[in-house]
């Protein structure tokens, strides 16, 4: 790549790139028709932000598209390794955020795989009321899940006792 007559190379560029802050690469990627290329390494980072780190998650799924297949593997991702909440010291929830966007792009949990995954018969019943609660609209939607007793941990009241990784707590508004 030429910038100001000077050239760099592509290795240089990747080092460049992987320094970069999350928030950053989004720019960068956008700087010239060199670093488009960059586009697809921002996008497939939501594999591994799954259950770690959901208002980077999130923006991702604001700004890119997802296929089908890209939705199943990330869906498998998500119920087999979930994260567990604290509401008390006694009272554990699963961390549903990340499915939850998930089944509101369009993630088909009755796939076999899906069902496969779950934990338990209780997290399979908890995706099928997430996709109940769904409308025709994310503020729609919301509603129905802050009035749904279940959903307690989707409810934007939630506050955990405890968050792992020490990360800030977001709700899914």
């Amino acid at each position: 790549m030429e910038l100001n007559n000077i050239y760099l190379d592509d290795g240089i560029i990747d080092i460049i790139f992987n320094s970069l802050d999350y928030s950053d690469k989004f720019s960068f990627s956008k700087l010239n028709h060199f670093s488009r290329k960059y586009k697809d390494a921002i996008k497939y980072q939501v594999f591994h932000l799954i259950n770690k780190d959901y208002h980077k998650y999130k923006r991702l799924f604001k700004i890119y598209r997802f296929n089908e297949n890209e939705l199943l593997h990330l869906g498998i991702l998500a119920v087999s390794n979930i994260n567990t909440l604290w509401g008390t010291t006694l009272t554990g929830y699963y961390d549903l955020r990340y499915i939850f966007e998930l089944i509101f792009i369009g993630l088909k949990i009755d796939h076999p795989l899906m069902i496969d995954n779950c934990k338990g018969f209780n997290l399979y019943y908890l995706l099928k009321q997430i996709t109940s609660c769904l409308s025709f609209n994310r503020f729609e939607t919301i509603i129905k899940i802050n009035n749904h007793p279940s959903l307690r941990v989707l409810n934007t009241s939630f506050i955990p006792l405890k968050i792992y990784d020490n990360k800030k707590w977001v709700t899914i508004n």
